[in-house]
């Protein structure tokens, strides 16, 4: 019982149709017991940027083919910042860590949303059920990046992947789309083919109802300005 929207796959619906060439992920879905990320400790200049909402309790699992890339398009807080980590919340429906070894990179975008080559930073890495940290120790960013992977097949066949938000109605509560979020947000989640055949634009993830986005995040270092304007309005508090 699948419905292949644009490439993506999504179970519990039971209609067919052709999918593109170009995208190849495919969805479940699953209920959030607890995804409060166990992020490093976060100080005064640093900045968290995330775009998911998990309001209604249900989460996409998105199984990538091998060599396909997706992730989201960040907006820095100000200019000058340097990524410190990133967090991802990964599902492996196998044994977590064994036979897959996949790659998290920053990339610079160009303005249709596009990862451009060479990255920023990279590193390989061996997936794990549940939150992932990826620490990046510092890379200056421009204002708009993406936090993109390319995906790897398990040599064991698991199902692994990124989750997103749930914006149509799970098995049980309303839909996010309209409910927590309106149903026009603009989304920063993309999947942008493969490595051999790579898409730009990219396509935005989305349910039958609205666009979603990864579980994902950036914790970023800021440097912190104070100007003269904000320092009078600061004392004039305490007047």
């Amino acid at each position: 019982m699948f419905r292949s929207i644009c490439g993506v796959v999504a179970s519990y619906l039971a209609i067919s149709v052709s999918a593109s060439p170009l995208f190849a992920l495919e969805r479940a879905r699953e209920l959030a017991l607890d995804l409060s990320a166990e992020s490093p400790w976060v100080g005064s200049e640093t900045c968290v940027v995330q775009y998911y909402n998990l309001c209604t309790g249900w989460f996409w699992f998105w199984e990538s083919q091998d060599g396909y890339r997706s992730g989201t398009v960040f907006e820095a807080c100000h200019p000058g910042c340097e990524v410190v980590s990133a967090t991802a919340y990964f599902i492996d429906h196998g044994q977590s860590g064994r036979g897959y070894t996949a790659l998290i990179g920053l990339y610079a975008v160009d303005e249709n949303d596009c990862p451009q080559e060479p990255p920023l930073a990279s590193m390989a890495y061996i997936q794990q059920q549940g939150w992932n940290t990826f620490q990046f120790a510092g890379v200056p960013t421009p204002t708009r990046f993406a936090l993109m992977a390319t995906h790897a097949n398990s040599v064991y066949g698991h199902e692994i992947g990124f989750i997103s938000d749930h914006p149509a109605a799970g098995p049980t509560g309303p839909p996010a789309c309209g409910t927590c979020f309106p149903a026009d947000r603009v989304t920063h989640s993309y999947d942008w083919g493969s490595v051999n055949s790579p898409a730009c634009p990219g396509e935005r993830i989305a349910d039958a109802m609205c666009p979603a986005e990864f579980v994902l995040n950036v914790q970023l270092s800021c440097a912190s300005t104070v100007s003269e304007s904000s320092w009078s309005r600061i004392r004039s508090m305490f007047r």
